[in-house]
């Protein structure tokens, strides 16, 4: 394959899939980011800003998009690996941002004696089979 195009690419997350390593503070997370009313993160793709050829098959993308977190949108670059294996496409990144960019203050609990960070890292693999 001489190039690599995506013409269109979304996906959303379950809010409530983010996990602290701190399971008692799960829960003050998705208050946080009001999962009750915004059930998912989303990102839509606007434009690949630049896509690099590993090999044949393989190809690094940094792609530009709109992501929205407990309502408030913003403009993201996600960095991605993209793997051809015959009719599959394998999609993996991820994408680390700041709970405070999007307006949400990070949780608290015990009277604010303990507080998660205010990152947040979203790992995705993704697999895609055309029929």
């Amino acid at each position: 394959m001489e190039e690599l195009e995506i013409s269109s690419l979304n996906f959303s997350i379950e809010a409530e899939s983010l996990k602290s390593g701190k399971s008692s503070m799960d829960n003050n997370t998705y208050k946080a980011l009001n999962t009750d009313d915004h059930k998912t993160m989303d990102f839509s793709l606007t434009s690949l800003k630049k896509v690099t050829k590993l090999s044949d098959q393989s190809f690094e993308v940094s792609a530009l998009g709109k992501m929205t977190i407990s309502g408030v949108t913003k403009s993201i670059t996600i960095d991605m690996n993209v793997k051809l294996e015959g009719n599959k496409l394998l999609l993996n990144g991820e994408k680390s941002f700041k709970m405070t960019d999007f307006g949400i203050d990070p949780p608290k609990a015990l009277l604010g004696t303990i507080k998660t960070g205010d990152d947040i890292k979203i790992e995705f693999k993704s697999v895609f089979e055309q029929k």
